[in-house]
């Protein structure tokens, strides 16, 4: 009788055991951020975005953020969800989303304090800027302009408007603003000597498309 009680107890104990330890393996953790245009602030719709652990098989296979848990796309706000069960390296995480040439990392890494982690807006994509350039006479002088792309002859009397741009992903654009300029030589316009030669530089900082007059 007192061993069938033993037996009962142990049972009891090792269901209990179990339990707990198949709770602690099948815990889940959800993941929730937006994906947004780093200038514009547009959602990115329809990317794919990964959430990965460390793989932690053995000390000689550790690899970090190479465990791949799950994955989905952004819907029409930006917005996604990972739904996955914990990392075997839990509560490091990795996330990382298909942009413009390939795979970006997000940050390094985060830690999810419990079993739910929104991670906010996380800047992306790329961004296309434009400047509009606006060289007006005022003199009877000539004027060339030194564009990257080509030159640009400028005749008295002109009233001419181009417009530059610039396209720039997210990692370029912390690395180098999106910069642009010319030097723009005026001359004598039968003589074709030179009057003056002045640089100018100019940097894409608004949505917005702007106009920058010019004159010679």
């Amino acid at each position: 009788m007192t061993l069938r009680i033993v037996h009962y107890i142990s049972f009891i104990l090792l269901t209990f055991f179990i339990d707990c330890r198949q709770k602690k393996l099948f815990k889940n953790v959800t993941v929730t951020g937006r994906l947004v245009n780093y200038f514009s602030k547009a959602p990115l719709i329809d990317v794919s975005v990964e959430l990965r652990g460390n793989d932690v098989h053995s000390s000689s296979s550790y690899a970090i953020g190479k465990e791949l848990l799950t994955s989905t796309t952004t819907d029409n706000t930006g917005h996604f969800v990972l739904d996955s069960k914990q990392s075997k390296d839990h509560p490091q995480y990795y996330l990382k989303h298909r942009s413009s040439g390939g795979y970006d990392i997000y940050d390094t890494a985060f830690r999810v304090a419990s079993t739910t982690h929104d991670i906010g807006d996380i800047l992306s994509g790329s961004y296309t800027f434009k400047v509009n350039v606006r060289f007006l006479s005022n003199t009877n002088s000539c004027a060339f302009a030194d564009l990257s792309f080509s030159g640009l002859n400028l005749l008295a009397g002109q009233d001419t408007t181009i417009q530059l741009t610039s396209t720039k992903s997210y990692s370029d654009y912390k690395a180098l603003p999106a910069m642009s300029g010319f030097v723009l030589t005026t001359k004598n316009c039968q003589s074709q000597n030179v009057i003056n030669t002045k640089t100018y530089s100019f940097r894409f900082d608004t949505v917005d498309t702007k106009t920058i007059l010019i004159t010679y």
